[in-house]
């Protein structure tokens, strides 16, 4: 994937004046309004910070959503498993998307974003415990919808501890101008 922003989207300004290197850590997309998705259509953004996924973590996923599954926490019995050691739920990596994305995209000028849902999910590897993920995303469309603009990002999640991607998602975005809220 791609480590860096398009030149469309650096020439554009919509990413902030700190960037100083494609791989800028604080560099994030600048989006103030629905209609500037357009001009990031084709556009990788920065990857995000790397993020741990400890067994802490992973345990306390696993009794938010009552998936207590072996492979997940304990320990023992997962060092004599398929992966040696206790992995993340598929659905942890998951979950933790948007937040990845927060890391990298700026949207705090637009009134109302909705998370319209997924196309497609897969979970290519697993996130073996005590290892960090970070995310890449491709805005793929942007396109008008009532009061908007729904956007599709491709979304890679990768892991300092998998040699493939460990999930790939393409996520619907809905941005709009105002709450949309009739008294």
């Amino acid at each position: 994937y791609d480590e860096g922003p398009s030149s469309t989207a650096a020439a554009n300004g919509l990413f902030g004046s700190t960037m100083t290197a494609p791989t800028d850590p604080t560099a994030r997309a600048q989006v103030s309004a629905p209609s500037d998705w357009d001009s990031l259509v084709s556009c990788t953004l920065p990857p995000s910070r790397w993020v741990a996924i400890s067994q802490g973590r992973i345990q306390q996923f696993a009794d938010s959503v009552n998936d207590e599954q072996w492979i997940h926490v304990d320990a023992e019995r997962a060092r004599r498993g398929p992966f040696g050691r206790t992995v993340a739920h598929g659905f942890l990596t998951l979950s933790m998307i948007t937040m990845l994305l927060e890391d990298v995209l700026d949207a705090s000028g637009i009134p109302f974003t909705l998370n319209y849902g997924l196309d497609r999910v897969r979970f290519p590897a697993p996130v073996p415990s005590d290892s960090h993920i970070r995310g890449s995303f491709t805005v793929t469309s942007a396109k008008p919808v009532e009061g908007g603009v729904q956007v599709t990002l491709d979304a890679t999640i990768t892991c300092d501890a998998a040699p493939k991607p460990v999930c790939v998602a393409t996520l619907l975005l809905r941005f709009y101008e105002s709450l949309g809220i009739s008294s």
